[in-house]
């Protein structure tokens, strides 16, 4: 697309600005939920929440891929892929990954 009608830039951002809200609002919360009443049920939530995230991140990575075999090439950025499993790491695995630790040992 040509300007003024390329909207690849503001594509790209909005896929990383909704990614994040759908962690830090439905994601984050479900696992906060499930610290405090033990171990297991923790663990299962976040490998649930994982294997859904994997999911979402496949099937708009297969959308959106015209901007990963144009835009994010040209621009040299992080393909959508990386960037949701980046997502994931930082607002997720972040905060929780003390938890999962104990859970786990325990």
């Amino acid at each position: 697309q040509r300007s003024p009608y390329n909207w690849s830039r503001d594509l790209y951002q909005r896929h990383g600005e909704t990614m994040e809200r759908y962690l830090t609002s439905k994601v984050l919360p479900a696992l906060r939920e499930k610290t405090g009443q033990g171990g297991p049920l923790l663990l299962q939530e976040l490998q649930h929440r994982w294997k859904n995230h994997q999911i979402m991140n496949k099937w708009l990575k297969r959308f959106f891929t015209y901007l990963d075999r144009y835009y994010v090439k040209h621009h040299s950025l992080p393909t959508l892929e990386q960037a949701g499993l980046r997502c994931f790491k930082t607002f997720i695995y972040e905060e929780s990954k003390s938890d999962s630790t104990s859970a786990i040992l325990a």
